[in-house]
């Protein structure tokens, strides 16, 4: 009765890893390119099936820059006011990396959020880090002027004027993409395609549990479609992978079953000893 036991919470074990490892098994195409388009421009056809990639901005050395814009025109004063930035995951800028020159108001409204304001067409607030892109919250009102950023020395202009106080959020993101989709476990051939002139592809490769089993480099390649043919079925690496977990789960079989016989069975022979 106790091997009995023994051997079902083996098999039981074996069963697990082995239907987590196929539901888990996800291989993932990643293509990384560089663009400035807003939509997604990379597509994987297989067969007669087209299939958009989800894209994802990639942290990359960023170089941010604030001011306010010099007025020709008008007596008013115009100011310039914003709130600190945000990463795209929600996290507050470091703000000991903000550097300001010029005359500036700075007022924390709760701890790393802070409110900056300025009229001195001089100030400057700049900011370098490794961000994939950044939120900007404007303060637009009736005496708000038109900030001036630049982003990794491309300059973005923003009318501030309002006559109702009110904000604006500059959304600025690096053109260093990823792409991504999963691949059909059968798929052995398929082109990865693209649109626009501005749309530069660096690699191509599949990733399949945290390995990369298949990856091409394309900074000297030239179209706008690229055919991928893998050395084997992604099904054969996925069998390999399988493998490798059924191990490690007749390992921790093993070693459940040294531990039942060393500290559960002793306890149950005992304590059926003490009962009778």
């Amino acid at each position: 009765m106790k091997k009995t036991t023994v051997w079902i919470v083996c098999l039981f074990c074996l069963v697990v890893a082995v239907l987590y490892t196929f539901a888990s098994v996800r291989p993932q195409l990643n293509v990384i390119a560089s663009t400035n388009q807003e939509s997604n421009v990379i597509d994987m056809t297989l067969g007669e099936k087209r299939i958009p990639l989800t894209k994802r901005s990639l942290p990359n050395d960023t170089t941010l820059e604030i001011s306010l814009e010099q007025l020709a025109e008008g007596p008013l004063q115009r100011t310039l006011g914003f709130e600190t930035p945000t990463t795209l995951s929600g996290g507050f800028l470091n703000n000991s990396l903000l550097k300001m020159s010029g005359q500036w108001e700075k007022n924390e409204i709760y701890p790393y959020l802070y409110h900056f304001k300025t009229n001195d067409v001089n100030a400057k607030l700049h900011w370098e880090g490794y961000v994939s892109g950044v939120h900007i919250p404007l303060q637009k009102s009736s005496t708000a002027g038109i900030a001036k950023i630049s982003w990794n020395g491309e300059v973005h202009r923003v009318d501030l004027y309002n006559e109702v106080a009110s904000t604006e959020v500059v959304t600025l993101r690096n053109n260093k993409i990823l792409f991504y989709t999963t691949v059909p476990l059968f798929a052995s051939t398929f082109n990865v395609d693209w649109a626009g002139s501005d749309v530069n592809v660096h690699t191509i490769s599949i990733v399949l549990g945290g390995k990369i089993i298949f990856e091409e480099h394309l900074e000297d390649f030239s179209g706008d479609s690229y055919f991928v043919n893998l050395p084997n079925r992604l099904i054969q690496s996925v069998s390999l992978y399988v493998l490798k977990n059924i191990a490690i789960a007749l390992s921790v079989c093993f070693y459940l079953t040294v531990i039942y016989f060393i500290i559960v069975f002793p306890f149950i022979f005992l304590l059926t000893t003490k009962t009778s």
